[in-house]
């Protein structure tokens, strides 16, 4: 088991584990000291890993993990994952019970989340912003609460606005993975496993001739290989659609709204750009 964790750990770090460095800029802008943040940030990757892990497994969408080769063992390193990430928050932010207690509760709202979006319904804009903020945003605020929670400096009002904005940061990073996920059909593709994100709702409400296409193949009157005999000009429909501006737009809502709170942090201005930095580069 040790070794199979490892290996889906050496996979994890390709992203460059960016919800453990939200952890650290959080404690470090907080003016924390604490020995523990490398703890505290390693147990937060460990949560997104476990959440990636489960979340894979759930839409059966993306064979390249190596943990989607390993029916049999998988979920059990995602349930030691979770229970050892949890056993170093406790053991570090343990006596800041209510601390706790607040991790844990936005913990519970991203498997809330992950739930509704497992279901996989139809939604108008506003729902399917409200799951994607329990799901992706609330896994977010895990990270940035608790660098910031462990720097020992952080106070109520703080709390709030760093909820805000971490979860806006969850938000945008979803909507552009949900972007990227309808572009091309090579590979990982929302619209070929029939997914109700923001961008694919949008292409299937598109009056086009190709929107009513893809309305067909979901309503499983147009088969898949008939879709994919379509595969250039349906790909040089979708970048030219409007969807990419309509994602971008979102995202811009979404941002103005984070800086909103990000400037109301008692923190340097160089801080303050570093938050806004990560949030530009989603």
């Amino acid at each position: 088991m040790r070794k199979r964790t490892h290996e889906y750990a050496f996979y994890h770090e390709k992203n460059d584990f960016p919800f453990g460095a939200l952890a650290v800029l959080h404690h470090d802008m907080l003016q924390g000291e604490s020995k523990s943040i490398d703890q505290i940030a390693a147990a937060v990757e460990l949560i997104i890993l476990s959440f990636d892990l489960l979340d894979d497994w759930q839409d059966q969408d993306n064979d390249r993990p190596p943990w989607m080769n390993d029916e049999g063992q998988a979920l059990t390193i995602e349930n030691g994952c979770l229970i050892m990430a949890l056993s170093v928050l406790y053991r570090h932010l343990g006596k800041q019970s209510q601390s706790l207690q607040q991790l844990l509760q936005f913990i519970s709202r991203s498997i809330q989340g992950q739930f509704s979006d497992l279901e996989d319904k139809p939604l108008n804009e506003d729902d399917y912003l409200r799951m994607i903020q329990q799901k992706s945003g609330s896994l977010t605020a895990v990270a940035c609460l608790a660098g910031a929670l462990c720097s020992g400096h952080l106070l109520p009002d703080d709390l709030d606005r760093i909820e805000h904005y971490a979860v806006a940061i969850g938000v945008n990073a979803q909507l552009q993975n949900d972007l990227d996920d309808v572009l091309h059909f090579d590979g990982k593709n929302d619209l070929l496993q029939r997914k109700h994100t923001l961008a694919t709702m949008y292409l299937l409400d598109h009056p086009s001739e190709n929107g009513k296409k893809l309305k067909r193949y979901y309503d499983h009157l147009l088969s898949k290989e008939q879709l994919l005999s379509e595969k250039a000009s349906i790909e040089a429909w979708i970048n030219a659609s409007g969807v990419v501006f309509y994602t971008n737009a979102m995202k811009a809502m979404q941002q103005t709204r984070a800086e909103k709170y990000i400037d109301q942090l008692p923190i340097d201005a160089q801080n303050k750009q570093k938050i806004k930095k990560y949030l530009d580069q989603i």
